[in-house]
């Protein structure tokens, strides 16, 4: 029976059915589940429970810095794993250390010129750039609202939330940025192998759905589909701050940095267990 206040016409699930539809879904339907947060108390409830478990545990973080040496561009990255959810708080912060196979001498100096650095609320660092990924699901650079340092304890701590809604949002946009390259492609009715659009990114014909879906996110030229997808977002971000947007280079620290995550992003994509299983939108 649904508990006492609801809707006779509301259909009522118990969590403990919630948690198990959750749990069985495949890896390429999970951006989808975390907007069911929205329709109940106890949807949203087993969805963040499920995030928190299954989730964020293999969720990592990359960060990039580049620095000029002599006119050679050198990129320092450093590797952030999770490890635990913060106390006291409800659990709203994801806190990550270095990972194991990190260099803990460059970790250190990179977590000390973090915490150095001001975040703002349209961007996480100054000439810092990161990628979050969330195996086999997602991986972009959403903001990480709320970070912050701890130098003795060596981690960096975030609102997890806000951060999981973003990464979700890209993904689903680059899934529906992907179907549309698709179908424009189809509507032209070529008789030719493969159509070339204005990205560059060739989409072969006369074969399945998935296989162009597969073609055309492995094609490097898709990179440019996330810059762009990653610049209407971060413009966004900069709109509700009040801040004047210029580019992705300025935002980023320089075009070598944004050239870097653009790309890191694409590899890690194309990755996945099932990038090309999706054709629900």
């Amino acid at each position: 029976m649904p508990p006492n206040g609801a809707l006779p016409q509301t259909l009522y699930l118990p969590p403990k059915v919630i948690a198990l539809m959750i749990k069985v879904l495949p890896d390429y339907l999970v951006p989808h589940v975390w907007k069911l947060r929205f329709v109940c108390k106890s949807w949203k409830a087993e969805v963040e429970k499920a995030f928190r478990e299954e989730y964020l545990p293999k969720t990592s973080i990359r960060l990039f810095q580049s620095a000029d040496l002599g006119g050679l561009v050198a990129t320092h990255r450093l590797s952030l794993e999770f490890h635990r959810f913060s106390e006291g708080d409800n659990a709203a912060h994801a806190i990550f250390r270095p990972g194991l196979l990190s260099d803990r001498t460059g970790s250190l100096d990179l977590v000390q010129l973090m915490a150095r650095l001001s975040p703002t609320a349209h961007g996480t660092l100054v000439n810092v750039v990161h990628k979050v990924t969330m195996e086999n699901i997602a991986t972009g650079d959403p903001a990480l609202e709320g970070f912050g340092v701890d130098r003795v304890a060596q981690e960096v701590y975030f609102l997890w939330k806000p951060m999981v809604s973003q990464l979700m949002g890209d993904e689903i946009r680059l899934r529906r940025r992907t179907f549309q390259l698709v179908e424009a492609a189809n509507l032209t009715g070529s008789s030719t192998q493969q159509v070339t659009n204005r990205y560059g990114i060739r989409v072969p014909q006369q074969v399945t759905l998935e296989l162009q879906l597969w073609a055309v996110q492995r094609d490097k030229a898709f990179i440019n589909v996330i810059s762009e997808v990653r610049e209407s977002r971060i413009r966004k971000q900069y709109e509700n701050c009040g801040v004047q947007f210029q580019s992705l280079p300025a935002h980023d620290g320089s075009p070598f940095l944004t050239a870097e995550v653009n790309e890191s992003v694409w590899w890690t994509r194309i990755h996945f267990r099932s990038p090309a299983q999706y054709t629900e939108l």
